[in-house]
């Protein structure tokens, strides 16, 4: 795949019922396979375990993450009778990695204010916990713990 002179191989979902001990196995095979090849992912949520897998997948060597503001968007192949539940919120992501101490170079306030003021505009619930629920830093400002 490098002799092809490719830099990045992204693995992505289009039902979102990935499971985090595969998607660590199939990134950490992908990094083996394809050493000096940026590994990324395209999570989708359709179960509920985006974000483990995005953490899953990191663990195991993958570089970039993608996500959509409020996870806005969705499988191709969602199973009939699923519920549609989008891709990865990119503000739970960015919250998440935050938390851990990995720099993303994004506001998290700014972008969860940016969800907030828009994406009620579209007729479209808010649906991601960073959005609902509040930030780390406004729950503890707001002294909820």
């Amino acid at each position: 795949l490098a002799a092809t002179g490719a830099a990045e191989l992204y693995l992505s979902t289009s039902t979102g019922i990935d499971d985090p001990a595969e998607t660590h196995r199939l990134v950490a095979l992908v990094g083996a396979r394809f050493p000096g090849v940026v590994v990324g992912l395209h999570l989708h949520d359709g179960n509920g375990q985006a974000l483990a897998c995005a953490l899953a997948g990191l663990l195991a060597g993958a570089r970039v993450v993608e996500g959509s503001l409020n996870g806005l968007g969705g499988g191709l192949r969602m199973p009939s009778g699923m519920a549609l539940r989008g891709n990865a919120a990119t503000e739970d992501l960015v919250q998440m990695l935050g938390d851990m101490g990995v720099a993303t170079g994004i506001e998290l306030a700014a972008l969860v204010e940016v969800v907030r003021r828009h994406v009620p505009a579209l007729g479209v619930p808010l649906a991601s916990s960073a959005a609902r629920g509040g930030t780390r830093g406004e729950v503890l400002r707001a002294g909820r713990v």
